[in-house]
């Protein structure tokens, strides 16, 4: 089976594996192909001039400091320009005219070419969230043959032929799904991955080789799924090279491409009787005041009515989870002591208003 077909094929198991209806929903990214505004190529060599961001992303880009000089080509001051949108970067898995090129050759590391110096490029866009949402995103990404952030060890001089005998690499890079509150902080639940670590491969081969074909690119296809938690704003999928630095040449870019963001209700919280997306003492008191009654609770997991012990077990099985974490908040008191806790409760509040 050719590769291009493989990996349609895994992304489709993959989104059907969901169970959720997430293969159909709706991306929420604006422009996740990338492919607007379409990129007239500027004279050679290309990518080297300051180029449009994406519509509806950000585009944040440059060198981590100002050293005398950078990588390929030498120049000072280091260039600012580090990523572009270009037709070679676009994803052959998919229709489509360009894609995200990062630059990270135009870092440079010591003894080799002036002083030390890597460069960044971070690529992000954000939505309005949901807490209590399950969010889904996809984004696919290639490295090329001699790309320092897939590479084990970069080559030791910097020249061919290639011996990659050198240092490991400090390049890196990300995809995340991050959670934003009203402040833009990034809240705990957010999901960050590391493409070489999450298995993203070099190119098998040099595309300057005679009979290199488009199953030599290796795209992939990564996932990041998380439940938006508590004070969320904003959703946002961002992609980042971190730390890049020259290997040696040629080949040694890497590309992203076909971003996609998809939201789906979480399933059901079993116990979570007043429905808030946490099993916890409020449960209880939903519990408590319904006991014996035919009113129906959220979240019974089809005990139905009447409530009865069954629904308290329930409860109590479950104390502690909260919506698509499963973590557990501490140990299920007995029910004497949660009528105890309760009853206190509202004594003060009586107290209270008899003043």
């Amino acid at each position: 089976m050719n590769r291009p077909l493989r990996f349609l094929l895994v992304s489709l198991a993959a989104a059907v594996a969901l169970g959720d209806g997430q293969l159909f929903a709706q991306n929420l990214l604006t422009n996740g192909d990338l492919e607007d505004p379409i990129r007239v190529p500027p004279p050679a060599p290309p990518g080297f001039s300051s180029d449009p961001v994406p519509t509806a992303w950000t585009l944040t880009e440059g060198p981590d400091s100002t050293g005398a000089a950078c990588g390929m080509g030498n120049p000072s001051p280091c260039p600012t320009n580090t990523a572009n949108i270009i037709n070679f970067a676009v994803n052959s898995n998919h229709s489509g005219d360009q894609g995200l090129w990062l630059m990270p050759w135009r870092g440079s590391r010591p003894g080799v070419v002036g002083s030390p110096t890597t460069v960044f490029a971070d690529l992000k866009q954000s939505v309005a969230g949901t807490p209590g949402m399950k969010y889904t995103m996809t984004g696919w990404a290639r490295f090329e043959f001699h790309y320092a952030g897939g590479a084990d060890n970069l080559d030791s001089d910097q020249a061919l032929p290639t011996d990659m005998d050198g240092p490991p690499p400090p390049t890196d890079t990300f995809f995340a799904l991050e959670f934003l509150d009203a402040s833009n902080n990034v809240l705990a639940g957010s999901v960050v991955i590391e493409l070489k670590a999450n298995g993203q491969p070099n190119d098998e081969r040099d595309d300057l080789i005679p009979n290199f074909t488009i199953e030599d690119a290796m795209w992939h296809q990564h996932m990041l799924m998380a439940v938006a938690p508590a004070n969320t704003v904003n959703v946002q999928v961002r992609a980042s090279m971190v730390d890049g630095i020259f290997n040696v040449d040629p080949r040694q870019s890497a590309f992203v491409d076909d971003f996609s963001l998809t939201a789906t209700a979480p399933p059901p919280l079993p116990g979570d009787f007043n429905n808030d997306g946490k099993v916890d003492v409020a449960d209880y008191v939903m519990f408590r005041k319904n006991d014996g009654t035919n009113n129906a609770l959220p979240n019974d997991n089809g005990l139905g009515t009447p409530i009865r012990p069954a629904h308290y077990g329930l409860w109590r099985a479950n104390f502690g989870n909260m919506a698509g974490s499963g973590a557990s908040l501490g140990a299920v008191p007995e029910p004497a002591t949660w009528v105890l806790v309760v009853v206190g409760l509202l004594l003060v509040g009586a107290r209270r208003r008899g003043r």
